[in-house]
């Protein structure tokens, strides 16, 4: 199996089975591959926050040299390459569900748009919109697949909520 065999089988599921399956295809083909295909099925897949201490501590992510190149297309590396050393980014989510992911949005009008098209909006669950920070040696990919200039990080520093529900995350 390769990347783009993985990408196909993939596509076959709903978004929010592809990033079990991308873990459970671990070993099978090369690191290399398993990034190039983490990469494209991305902006593909849900609910990433549910995966994420397999994701960072025992795949081939975890050992892999930020920025993760194979996870970008020549478009994102050259995005990513244009970064400033220090990023400020911006998370739309709600606090105590989704609050704890690694996706975010160089625009914040964008993460603005994530809380008025969640499945969680209306609930009684407060929306918060997180201003962060981190450092371009932090990110791991910029994905720009749906025009919402992700970046994705696995660290990174809470500068604040916007909206004021959230002191720290």
């Amino acid at each position: 199996m390769d990347a783009e065999e993985l990408i196909r089988s993939l596509a076959r599921f709903s978004a929010d089975k592809r990033m079990k399956l991308m873990l459970n295809a671990i070993g099978t083909l090369p690191d290399e591959d398993w990034l190039k295909a983490l990469g494209q099925s991305w902006s593909m897949s849900d609910h990433v926050e549910s995966y994420l201490d397999d994701l960072l501590h025992s795949s081939p992510l975890a050992t892999a040299a930020r920025p993760v190149r194979a996870m970008m297309t020549d478009d994102e590396f050259d995005a990513w390459t244009a970064l400033p050393e220090t990023v400020d980014m911006y998370r739309g989510c709600y606090k105590g569900l989704n609050d704890n992911g690694i996706c975010f949005s160089l625009n914040q009008l964008t993460a603005e748009f994530f809380l008025k098209h969640s499945r969680y909006a209306g609930s009684d669950v407060p929306p918060v919109l997180l201003h962060c920070r981190a450092k371009k040696t932090d990110i791991i990919a910029v994905k720009l697949d749906r025009s919402e200039d992700e970046i994705i990080v696995d660290d990174y520093e809470f500068v604040k909520d916007l909206l004021g529900n959230y002191e720290h995350v």
